[in-house]
């Protein structure tokens, strides 16, 4: 996350969707992971207005700089328990990763053990685009790409059992993931009923 982009379109959807999933008991004990990328420490105002845009009061590693020492470390630190919304500048790297990404061990590491629900703001558009080599046109063969690698038998990840669904618009999108297929299935069913006739292609 980064400020320059603080207050926009996109963190309103942000909250709007945790809000409608915290409203309806599907999400618990939420904490905030905004993996911030300025140079510099976020001020407490800007705190306090990313806290109002996502309608959440618990946020971690707050004002700090990415990754700010080692991302093992870092993730260490990070709450093992209550849910969990991650907030990079891109997203989900499928190659190599920068600090605007979280790479798919970290993702998976911070699943856990438990039923945990873990939710990553995945971005498109020339913020993506550029250090991805992916196109507007391909982002669904993107994000099918990133799901397949999160949810495969991957001994570089360590990767079992991992169920995932993503929310897909025209330039972002939200994954969803956790050990729990109950808990994953249930925020699916949500959506598509949220979504009614455009639920096929937002949904999946």
């Amino acid at each position: 996350m980064n400020s320059d982009h603080l207050g926009d379109a996109l963190d309103h959807w942000k909250g709007s969707l945790i809000s409608l999933l915290v409203s309806k008991q599907l999400l618990r004990s939420v904490v905030v992971e905004p993996m911030i990328t300025d140079p510099q420490q976020w001020s407490t105002e800007d705190i306090q207005t990313y806290k109002r845009l996502l309608r959440l009061e618990v946020i971690f590693h707050a004002g700090s700089t990415f990754p700010g020492g080692s991302r093992e470390d870092y993730f260490n630190e990070v709450p093992k328990e209550g849910d969990i919304f991650i907030d990079p500048d891109i997203g989900i790297a499928r190659g190599r990763a920068t600090k605007k990404h979280i790479k798919v061990p970290e993702l998976i590491k911070l699943t856990g053990e438990s039923d945990r629900i873990v939710m990553v703001y995945q971005h498109s558009g020339q913020r993506g685009a550029k250090q991805e080599g992916q196109s507007n046109s391909n982002f669904n063969q993107w994000l099918r790409a990133i799901r397949n690698k999160l949810t495969a038998d991957e001994p570089e990840a360590n990767v079992t059992n991992v169920h995932c669904i993503i929310y897909e618009c025209h330039q972002v999108a939200m994954f969803f993931i956790s050990r729990c297929r109950k808990r994953i299935d249930k925020i699916q069913t949500v959506l598509q009923e949220y979504l009614k006739g455009k639920a096929q292609r937002r949904v999946w």
